[in-house]
């Protein structure tokens, strides 16, 4: 007989709800927001300039669009890790020169050859603050023109104890889906914040065995890690351990 498992997932753009079975539920309430930083006008000058723009995340294309135009962004080399960002630059009318497989991370991109063949003469990586290192570093070490700007940034939100508690008693929350450090950060504050420690024992569904290995150093118990990182392996996870 299958458990039934009811899902939190405190990601910035959860769904509100997706139903993955008849035994599986998601359910969304974001732990972290996206706020976007301000660029100065030397840094926007600099996107204008380049030949290329990588954006790390669909925020990152929110955020450079709400203070540039897409036409600034024509006749670009836009590459994009994963599908989900590919997709916010496809609904912008913007084409996509190039986009990571899976498992979308910044390995996976920086060893394909797809990529690697792309001839540009210089490069502006988008990200969130203090992400994305790796690929700055690599690319300057094969000898890449490569800008770094941050234009969006993860701030913890403050949800209420009430708030809390309705979310959890009204969908019977019970396992927790991890996607991140910082995301593992905001939940264990929360958990304190509002005395619900007792949560560090249910199952949380993690990206990898990094993310897990935080998790599992902060306190929590029961460590589930997907085959890899998405959020279609996470969810088949959470499928087949509710048949266990």
């Amino acid at each position: 007989m299958s458990k039934q498992i009811s899902v939190w997932s405190p990601r910035p753009s959860c769904d509100k709800v997706r139903v993955l079975s008849d035994s599986v539920t998601v359910y969304g309430l974001p732990a972290i927001k996206i706020t976007t930083i301000e660029l100065n006008y030397w840094q926007k000058q600099i996107v204008l300039a380049s030949e290329a723009v990588l954006f790390v995340s669909q925020h990152a294309v929110k955020s450079l669009l709400s203070q540039l135009s897409i036409q600034d962004l024509k006749n670009k080399h836009l590459i994009s890790i994963g599908e989900k960002t590919a997709k916010t630059l496809k609904d912008y009318g913007l084409p996509v020169s190039y986009t990571a497989k899976l498992p979308y991370n910044s390995e996976i991109l920086l060893s394909d050859k797809n990529f690697q063949s792309l001839n540009f003469s210089s490069l502006t990586l988008i990200s969130g603050l203090g992400g994305r290192q790796l690929i700055e570093n690599t690319l300057r070490y094969r000898d890449k023109k490569v800008t770094r700007i941050d234009c969006c940034q993860r701030d913890k939100c403050h949800l209420e104890p009430e708030i809390m508690l309705e979310f959890i008693n009204s969908y019977s929350i019970n396992a927790i889906m991890l996607t991140s450090c910082e995301i593992v950060d905001a939940v264990i504050g929360l958990l304190q914040l509002n005395r619900l420690e007792s949560f560090l024992r249910q199952p949380v569904f993690v990206f990898s065995p990094r993310i897990g290995s935080y998790a599992t150093n902060l306190g929590f118990s029961q460590v589930i890690v997907a085959d890899s990182a998405s959020s279609q392996s996470v969810y088949e996870k959470m499928l087949s351990w509710s048949e266990i």
